[in-house]
């Protein structure tokens, strides 16, 4: 590592132009560190005013990079390439905020001041930007945001990706602080930013050495996710253990191009910072066959950093980079329902059977209890991938671990935990003997009967279909008691309606929409705590108050629905077929015009009474019954 050296932003993106390299993540910050950022940088500015105007500098922490030793045209001169390997999350938050700063200044410019040429300096030039992140679209999207003031203009798709919807929450709300500023305290915001700021720069000067670094120096803003924790370990132990340089270099520059395809397989459905810790630990699990989790910890006790490099030990990593690349492909597949028409199904799967994949998936994503079963599913996916399991035993699978979450957890109430153990061990121990067998495996016989034997242990774990039967079969308060349980078997119901009635008709409501009080429909009316139905002759004179306190937020009656605000506590003619009580039509939406099956269907009640909804709950029971059976 070269000696370090303290520059401003001035100095520090006059000397180079910048890239994020693709084994990085994205950019991630979130309000908190943006807010903290931009209040920083606020009390500079307060702070120099209450000393009369003077300069003082202000301590940003560190940037480290990476010579590539190539070059790229800038402002017509050729300048050094140089990679952010820590600190791109404070450089393009910082940009971004001198975007939003300099668009408003430019707005009512003075005679003096070109900021035009401010822009070039230290942004973007003629659709370069000064730092280039490594994904084409999301920098296209960060060069739209920075030419807009952070934010993007109306022609700009919604963001496409984690990094770019990051992005624009961040240019968002820069642009909305510095909104609220006088031109003044802006000019002098800029001035801070771009003379007052300071960075300890170091440069590495190879690859290796950048593990080394990490732990070493201040990490402001989000902390480094596990799995950027252990890529830079690898790196370290590289550096420190493998002494030929050759093999240094070839080796690092594999952990880098495994944590590329890592980065964008999970990118693609990346709903948090910690979903790709979580796709680690799985990995951990599976490889390791250790169900304790302790983070970071867990993987340096994995490849203790003592190690000679070794055939055994180069074997160990090159198997823990193929796998992490490999895995983490089926990772995003199985988040993502069965993702797209890729070349395991083209090849593994029919049409047919990658619809029925497709369904399971999405149903145990949606289940919120995938945990327990996400090693035994990534190992699966990969044996059916590598035609070591058959697609009818891995559908099979896929069908039981549904049924137990339903059955289980649903419906069962089981502790999260319950089995999670078991099942992870399984796990584990199938991939100990398949990598094993990998070379005599002709058919995959021997991993297609230990497929089945998982299959019949998560049966006997399972709760049985008599004890859901016993849990279901009387009046319950799903809404309050099972509303995940609830939400979840009205969409699968909506979906079986539609392949029963209309096969290759959407899902009107979106999953993700459920939890919002718009998309739950109380047939009979919610009512107040005195179980008095006021206002509304309609429903008093059909239903005691007994019978609303037992059938009011049963399954029996409760629909899922786009906007309960339309039926309110209409009767039920109104509700159903838009009708009131002489058969004028007097509504225009209506359960029976409803792009929804399961609001459709009940035009086949012509009155809602306590025989009414009894009668839905039998059919309710009797579609759940016959939808989670093993069989």
């Amino acid at each position: 590592m070269t000696d370090k050296s303290k520059l401003t932003l001035d100095d520090l993106l006059n000397q180079a132009v910048y890239s994020i390299p693709d084994y990085q993540r994205g950019y991630s910050w979130e309000k908190e560190q943006v807010k903290e950022l931009a209040d920083d940088i606020s009390n500079v500015v307060q702070w120099n005013d209450s000393l009369s105007g003077s300069s003082s500098m202000h301590y940003m922490g560190t940037i480290i990079t990476y010579d590539t030793k190539r070059q790229r045209k800038y402002l017509n001169t050729q300048k050094p390439v140089k990679e952010i390997v820590d600190g791109q999350q404070r450089l393009i938050s910082i940009s971004l905020f001198l975007a939003a700063v300099l668009y408003r200044l430019k707005q009512a410019p003075k005679d003096d001041a070109d900021y035009n040429d401010s822009i070039k300096r230290y942004l973007y030039c003629s659709g370069t930007t000064r730092i280039n992140l490594h994904d084409e679209s999301d920098n296209a999207f960060y060069l739209n945001l920075l030419k807009n003031g952070g934010k993007a203009d109306e022609s700009t798709s919604e963001p496409a990706s984690f990094t770019a919807s990051r992005l624009s929450a961040a240019g968002a709300y820069l642009n909305d602080y510095v909104s609220k500023q006088s031109d003044e305290t802006l000019e002098k915001i800029y001035d801070v930013i771009t003379s007052n700021i300071v960075f300890t720069t170091y440069e590495i000067d190879e690859l290796a050495e950048i593990g080394m670094t990490f732990e070493l120096v201040n990490n402001r803003g989000k902390h480094l996710t596990v799995f950027e924790l252990f890529k830079n370990y690898l790196l370290y132990w590289c550096y420190r253990n493998v002494p030929d340089r050759d093999k240094r270099e070839e080796l690092t520059a594999e952990i880098n191009r495994t944590w590329k395809t890592v980065y964008e397989n999970i990118n693609e459905v990346k709903t948090s910072d910690s979903l790709v810790d979580q796709f680690v630990r799985y990995v951990y699990i599976i490889v390791s066959g250790n169900v304790t989790w302790d983070g970071y910890k867990s993987l340096k006790t994995y490849l203790p950093i003592r190690q000679s490099f070794d055939d055994d030990t180069k074997k160990i990593i090159d198997d823990l980079l193929t796998n992490l690349a490999s895995l983490s492909k089926h990772f995003k597949d199985i988040k993502d329902g069965g993702g797209k028409a890729d070349v395991v199904k083209e090849s593994i799967l029919s049409k047919e059977d990658a619809a029925v994949e497709s369904s399971y998936l999405s149903a145990i994503i949606h289940s919120g209890y995938a945990d327990a079963f996400m090693p035994l599913l990534l190992l699966t996916r990969y044996s059916l991938w590598k035609r070591f399991v058959s697609a009818t035993k891995y559908l099979e699978l896929l069908k039981t671990i549904e049924c137990f979450i339903y059955r289980t957890y649903l419906i069962g109430g089981y502790r999260i935990n319950y089995c999670k153990n078991v099942f992870y061990r399984r796990a584990s121990s199938l991939w100990t003997s398949l990598c094993h067998d990998r070379f005599v495996l002709t058919e995959g016989e021997l991993q297609e009967e230990r497929t089945y034997t998982c299959i019949i242990l998560i049966r006997s774990c399972s709760a049985s279909i008599s004890k859901v039967e016993k849990v279901i079969k009387t009046p319950l308060d799903w809404y309050h008691t099972k509303w995940d349980a609830l939400k979840y078997t009205l969409f699968e119901y909506e979906k079986w309606l539609i392949e029963q009635r209309q096969p290759g008709y959407p899902v009107a409501v979106e999953w993700d929409k459920l939890d919002d009080q718009m998309t739950r429909e109380h047939i009979l009316p919610l009512i107040r705590t005195d179980h008095r139905l006021e206002n509304c002759d309609h429903w008093r004179e059909n239903w005691s108050s007994d019978d609303c306190v037992t059938w009011i937020n049963d399954i029996g009656n409760i629909l899922l629905t786009l906007d309960n605000s339309v039926y309110s506590n209409h009767p039920y003619p109104r509700k159903c077929r838009g009708e009131d009580e002489n058969g004028n039509r007097v509504a225009d939406k209506y359960y029976a015009n409803s792009t929804l099956m399961q609001e459709r269907e009940m035009v086949k009640y012509q009155k809602w009474t306590v025989d009414e909804v009894k009668q839905r709950h039998d059919e309710l029971v009797e579609f759940i019954l016959k939808r989670w059976s093993f069989e």
